[in-house]
């Protein structure tokens, strides 16, 4: 463990990759910030080294942040300070490779991703809380990082707080407070925007937004963009998670069973009338044959090659579902979105078309 000046330990932190070491001044306070930051520390196995000038990651010293000699705990002013000046950190950090939104999120435990924006920080880590107690992964409260492929960047933060009366609110880690840690691998899978209605006695309503005014609802949450795909994050997010969800509420307490629902629903294969899909460019007795469509064979890369040579005289989605979760290794949580994305893409490329619904004895003849 790296040491400070005064014989007790820096707290070493990693925030979107960026190294950090936390001299907090005592030992009090050095407990303090190890509790309320427990889900930023770095792995075991990349624990910082004893000499701080050797502590590097990609050629690069940490930051340090240094606060006042004290043999007390720090006080609410100074923990909401720290946590300004490491959110800072954080979204500097993922300036140039990560799309990062005011928005809290949960998570299932096989790594699907739940958004939460709202204009109302506390509303935000309420829910988030909530969620959590009920068993989601507590992802963040307050930056929601997503990579192109909008896997998920967790920044499981302390949780504030606010105290009646008070200017200042308190902060407790997500360890003290049992919520659920969330899983390594995250993906998003639906995005929730909410509106709090305290004087509301209905049950909670959740609606699709209209998609003429989805990312209108999402801009004023953006932190920050990469410039590589800054104009199309959004458009490409709201896509990814098939249109955004509006949640009208009163009591916290009620929106988990609704929310919950919504997630199961993502993450479920379509039932229903049997579809078809059938591939265009193959025979259903030459499933192994490369494209004969000009200018296609880039796109059929991967996990849409799988699905459309699976479409050979035609499929239906769960047994496209099938295919893919033997190409991906086994059953994989986010295998209805990527199926999704893969019948969708080639469907615009014309290489994948649906048939009218047909009954199960006319399939078992196929």
């Amino acid at each position: 463990m790296t040491r400070a000046s005064g014989h007790h330990p820096l707290v070493p932190l990693e925030l979107f990759g960026r190294r950090v070491r936390v001299d907090a001044g005592g030992h009090p306070a050095t407990a303090q910030v190890e509790a309320l930051w427990s889900r930023c520390r770095p792995p075991p196995a990349d624990a910082p080294s004893d000499v701080l000038s050797s502590d590097t990651h990609m050629g690069e010293p940490p930051t340090v942040i240094t606060l006042p000699r004290s043999d007390r705990p720090l006080g609410p002013e100074t923990t909401v300070d720290l946590r300004d000046r490491l959110r800072t950190i954080a979204v500097d950090a993922a300036a140039d490779s990560l799309l990062l939104l005011r928005a809290a999120a949960v998570a299932t435990p096989g790594g699907a991703a739940l958004g939460l924006v709202a204009d109302d920080a506390e509303q935000r880590a309420s829910v988030a809380a909530e969620l959590s107690r009920r068993g989601f992964g507590y992802v963040t409260d307050e930056l929601l990082a997503l990579d192109e492929s909008f896997d998920v960047v967790a920044f499981p933060e302390p949780i504030a707080f606010e105290q009646p009366d008070e200017d200042v609110a308190v902060l407790a880690g997500p360890d003290a407070l049992g919520l659920r840690p969330c899983p390594a691998a995250l993906h998003l899978a639906a995005m929730v925007v909410m509106d709090h209605v305290p004087a509301r006695r209905e049950a909670p309503e959740l609606v699709r937004v209209d998609r003429s005014g989805d990312v209108l609802l999402l801009e004023p949450a953006v932190v920050t963009a990469p410039a590589s795909w800054a104009e199309t994050a959004l458009p490409d997010l709201v896509d990814e998670v098939d249109g955004l969800w509006r949640l009208t509420y009163g009591d916290v307490h009620a929106v988990a069973p609704v929310l919950a629902e919504l997630l199961v629903e993502r993450t479920r294969p379509a039932s229903g009338p049997i579809e078809l899909y059938v591939a265009v460019g193959l025979g259903e007795n030459e499933p192994s044959r490369r494209p004969g469509i000009s200018g296609h064979d880039l796109a059929l890369d991967g996990l849409r090659r799988t699905v459309w040579e699976s479409a050979a005289g035609g499929a239906t989605l769960e047994g496209l579902h099938t295919a893919a979760n033997l190409e991906l290794g086994g059953p994989h949580h986010i295998s209805v979105q990527l199926v999704a994305a893969a019948v969708r893409d080639l469907m615009g490329l014309g290489l994948l078309v649906p048939e009218t619904a047909r009954p199960h004895a006319d399939l078992a003849r196929r």
